[in-house]
């Protein structure tokens, strides 16, 4: 089952890097995973945490070709 959260609730979690202005600046690029419900967006944990993890992968390798 999906962990939905909002911009705020998501920010304030321990394992996010990302500040609350950040994550709304990404969502209004269309980069953040998840939902809109009514006139929220439900971020997906999971899906985030995901991106993070790939991201750090993608940047960790160029860094250490150096």
């Amino acid at each position: 089952m999906a962990t939905l959260y909002t911009v705020r609730q998501e920010a304030r979690l321990p394992d996010c890097p990302y500040t609350e202005h950040r994550l709304r600046l990404m969502i209004a690029q269309g980069l953040c995973p998840g939902v809109r419900v009514g006139n929220r967006f439900m971020i997906l944990h999971d899906a985030l945490v995901e991106q993070v993890r790939q991201e750090a992968r993608v940047n960790g390798g160029a860094e250490s070709n150096d």
